[in-house]
């Protein structure tokens, strides 16, 4: 699950519990949001095992209008950090494809409204599901993200993600 557990910190960032809350009138564009400065502080709980601080610092870069890479410093607690790398790119009506450097096969995304919804495979038959809600601020991005196996919830990530610049 080691292997997991990086690619569970995906497009992150301080504990949210209330996910379903807050709405926005603006809709999330993932490139606007991600491009720039980015801070996550979240909450990993894996069954089993302890919960692990996450801190993860990202920078994108538009590219072309339709495209982000997002590079990503990801902190676990107790871990050495790890480097990872996004590729989003817009499909239209909301719609998203794209590679991460630890996912295997692509990467697939949808925003309804203030919703950014992502999901992958990892190596080792995980399957994960990422819902990003954008808060009023527009500047606030509330992450939880579920790991599966077999159909089985593994391991949640709660996060609260930040734009800085």
């Amino acid at each position: 699950m080691n292997g997991a557990l990086l690619i569970v910190l995906t497009l992150s960032s301080v504990s949210a519990p209330n996910i379903g809350r807050g709405t926005s009138a603006a809709p999330f564009s993932p490139l606007a949001f991600f491009s720039g400065d980015t801070v996550g502080d979240g909450n990993f709980r894996r069954i089993a095992a302890r919960h692990r601080a996450v801190h993860v610092r990202g920078r994108g870069t538009v590219r072309g209008g339709d495209t982000i890479l997002l590079e990503q410093r990801v902190e676990v607690a107790g871990k050495p950090p790890t480097d990872r790398r996004w590729t989003l790119h817009a499909l239209g009506d909301g719609r998203y494809t794209g590679v991460l450097s630890e996912a295997v096969g692509p990467v697939s995304g949808e925003v309804q409204g203030a919703v950014f919804r992502i999901s992958f495979h990892a190596k080792g038959g995980f399957k994960i599901q990422q819902t990003m809600r954008l808060q009023p601020d527009g500047r606030t991005v509330l992450n939880h993200l579920v790991v599966r196996k077999f159909g089985i919830r593994v391991a949640v990530l709660d996060e609260t993600i930040r734009k800085l610049s």
